[in-house]
């Protein structure tokens, strides 16, 4: 499990997140713009799909939970977009570090 879950777990790690945000802040804040933009998309793809054809639109409840499924899908995009800034600064480090027999 280490060798295959680490990298992702790290790609979560809100100090790393510090670092990577003060090391490359131009790239790191256009990532942050970008979530908030895809969060801000899909949530409205996902109203228009959803929520209107079943006439749940203000609903609390239907709306609460479109916007989890949105904010999943905006930080999954964000964290795949971190993934080089990681492996830049940390490629070496990276790699799988235990044998598995």
């Amino acid at each position: 499990a280490e060798n295959s879950e680490f990298s992702e777990w790290l790609l979560q790690w809100g100090p790393l997140h510090s670092v990577l945000e003060r090391k490359e802040p131009e790239r790191f804040n256009a990532l942050r713009e970008k979530q908030i933009s895809d969060y801000e998309d899909t949530y409205q793809m996902l109203s228009d799909t959803e929520l209107k054809p079943s006439g749940l639109v203000g609903n609390t409840d239907a709306e609460r939970t479109i916007g989890v499924r949105a904010m999943a899908s905006a930080k999954k995009e964000f964290l795949n977009g971190l993934r080089p800034l990681v492996e830049e600064m940390l490629g070496s480090y990276l790699k799988a570090r235990w044998r598995l027999n």
